[in-house]
C-alpha cells in the first residue's frame, strides 16, 4: 500500500501544466422527478396491452383446455347435411357368358369328337357321337317285343268279338224260348178255362214258362259277366302294349340322343375327353360358351351377403359408361369371405364386350331420402361409429353419435350431430383419444 501511494503522489506532482484534467467536460444527469402515470404514452401502452388480453383470451382458454395440438392439415373435415343416401356395395367383377352349357354322356359308350375347342358351331350342328352297340341292341330287342304285343291285342281283340258273338246268339236263343213258353202259356190258360186240357197240362206250362224265364234271366246275367272279363283281358293287353311302347319310346330317345348337337349357337369352350375314349353315362363331355348374351360375375364381401336379395338394382361401369344391371343369382355358399353373385344387363348387353372382362360394379341395396349424411372417413373405423369429434373453434370435442346406414362414400347420422356440424372424417388417430384437441394452422 505504501507503494501504491507513493506512486499516485509522485504522479500528482508529476502532471503537467500542459495536460488539463475532464472536469470541465463533465455534466451532471440527475433530473428532477417526474410524474409517469400521467404520460400518455404509459396509458397508450396499457391499452394495447389489454386490447391484446382480450383478443388472446379465447386461445388462452383452448389451451388450458385442450390436452393436445394437431395441425390441421393432419386432419380432413366433413360437414352435415341433409341429402339422399344410397347404402351400396362395389365390387370388381369380370364379364361371363349367360348361358354356357355343359354337355354330357348321354350312355356308356366310346365317343367320336366332330369338334375342336374354339370352333364356331350353330345350334343343332353335331358335335360328338357316342358309339353304344349294347344300347341300340336293347332298343332293337325291346322293339320285337313292341311288335309281339300288338299283335296280342289284335288277336284279343278278335276273340272278344267272338265271344260276344257267341254270347248274344245264346241270348237270343233263349229269349226266342222264352217267347215261345209265353204262347204256350197263353193257349194253356184258355185251353183250362174251356176244359179242353186237363189241370196238369196246365201246370206243365206254367213250369215252363218258369223255366224259360229263370234260363233268360241266368244267361243274360252270365252273359254281362263275360263281356266284363272280355273287356278286362282287353284292357290289361293294351296297358301291356302302353307300357312297352313307352320302354321303346324311351330307348328311342337314348339312341338318338347319342348324336350329340350343340344346343345354342357360340364357340366350342373346353373338351374334357379324347378322340374315342370310352365314357360313363353322365360324364363331362365339352362346354359350348354362347357369346351373345353376357352377364357380370361379381365377388361381394361376407358383410353384405343377408342384405343380397334377387331383383336388385346395380349399375355395371365398363369404360366411361354405366349400364343398368340387375342381380340374378346369389351363391348360397361362402368362398374365402366373398359370395358370388350374377348381375344380367337390363336390355340388351353393350357390344364389344369379352368373356372375363373386368368391369366395375356397384349394387344398390338401400335407397333413404332427405336424411342427415356425412362424408365417409376412417373415423368410422377408428371409433366404431360410436363418436365423432365435433370441430368447433379450432378445437374438436368428442361428441357420441348414432350412426345408421352406410355407403362407399356416406354415413347416415341418427342422433348427436345437427346440420351444418364440422367433424373429423379422417385423421382421428393423432388424437389418442383426447377428450379435447386444439387444431392449429
Amino acid at each position: 500500500m505504501e507503494l501504491v501511494l507513493t506512486w499516485s503522489s509522485n504522479l500528482k506532482h508529476m502532471e503537467s501544466p500542459l495536460i488539463r484534467d475532464t472536469s470541465a467536460q463533465d455534466v451532471n444527469l440527475a433530473r428532477p422527478p417526474r410524474n409517469w402515470h400521467k404520460s400518455p404514452k404509459f396509458w397508450g401502452s396499457v391499452i394495447s396491452l389489454v386490447v391484446l388480453v382480450f383478443l388472446a383470451y379465447p386461445s388462452i382458454k383452448k389451451l388450458q383446455g385442450a390436452a393436445l395440438t394437431v395441425p390441421l392439415e393432419r386432419v380432413r373435415l366433413g360437414t352435415v347435411k341433409w341429402g339422399d343416401l344410397i347404402r351400396d356395395v362395389s365390387a370388381q367383377c369380370k364379364i361371363i357368358a349367360a348361358v354356357k352349357p355343359v354337355l354330357f354322356s348321354p350312355s356308356p359308350g366310346r365317343v367320336s369328337l366332330k369338334v375342336h375347342a374354339g370352333d364356331a358351331v350353330q345350334e343343332g350342328t353335331p358335335i360328338a357321337q357316342i358309339f353304344s352297340p349294347e344300347l341300340v341292341s336293347q332298343h332293337q330287342q325291346e322293339n320285337s317285343i313292341l311288335e309281339s304285343l300288338r299283335s296280342e291285342v289284335r288277336r284279343q281283340e278278335i276273340e272278344t268279338r267272338t265271344e260276344r258273338l257267341t254270347l248274344q246268339q245264346n241270348l237270343d236263343l233263349a229269349e226266342v224260348t222264352l217267347a215261345a213258353a209265353r204262347r204256350e202259356m197263353r193257349r194253356a190258360e184258355l185251353a183250362f178255362e174251356k176244359g179242353i186240357i186237363a189241370a196238369q197240362d196246365h201246370e206243365k206250362a206254367i213250369d215252363d214258362l218258369d223255366r224259360a224265364e229263370l234260363q233268360h234271366q241266368h244267361l243274360e246275367d252270365a252273359n254281362t259277366l263275360r263281356m266284363e272279363r272280355l273287356d278286362l283281358e282287353l284292357e290289361i293287353r293294351q296297358h301291356d302294349l302302353s307300357r312297352q311302347q313307352f320302354l321303346v319310346n324311351d330307348l328311342l330317345r337314348k339312341v338318338q340322343d347319342l348324336a350329340i348337337t350343340s344346343p345354342v349357337t357360340g364357340v366350342v369352350g373346353n373338351i374334357e375327353v379324347n378322340e374315342m375314349d370310352f365314357v360313363s353315362q353322365y360324364q363331362v363331355l365339352l362346354s359350348v360358351v354362347d357369346l351373345s348374351v353376357y352377364e357380370v360375375e361379381a365377388e361381394v364381401p361376407e358383410s353384405h351377403a343377408e342384405d343380397l336379395a334377387l331383383g336388385i338394382d346395380a349399375e355395371i361401369k365398363i369404360g366411361s359408361e354405366t349400364f343398368a344391371g340387375s342381380l340374378t343369382s346369389v351363391s348360397p355358399e361362402v368362398q374365402n369371405g366373398k359370395v358370388k353373385c350374377q348381375i344380367r344387363f337390363v336390355g340388351e348387353s353393350p357390344p364389344s364386350l369379352r368373356q372375363n372382362q373386368r368391369v366395375s360394379v356397384r349394387i344398390l341395396l338401400e335407397s333413404k331420402h332427405q336424411v342427415l349424411i356425412v362424408n365417409r372417413g376412417n373415423f368410422m373405423q377408428a371409433t366404431a361409429g360410436r363418436f365423432a369429434y365435433l370441430v368447433n373453434g379450432g378445437v374438436a370435442t368428442k361428441t357420441e353419435i348414432e350412426v345408421g346406414s352406410t355407403s362407399v362414400s356416406q354415413i347416415e347420422i341418427i342422433d348427436g350431430l345437427e346440420e351444418g356440424d364440422v367433424i373429423v372424417i379422417s385423421g382421428a388417430g393423432y388424437f389418442e383419444d383426447q377428450d379435447q384437441v386444439l387444431l392449429v394452422n
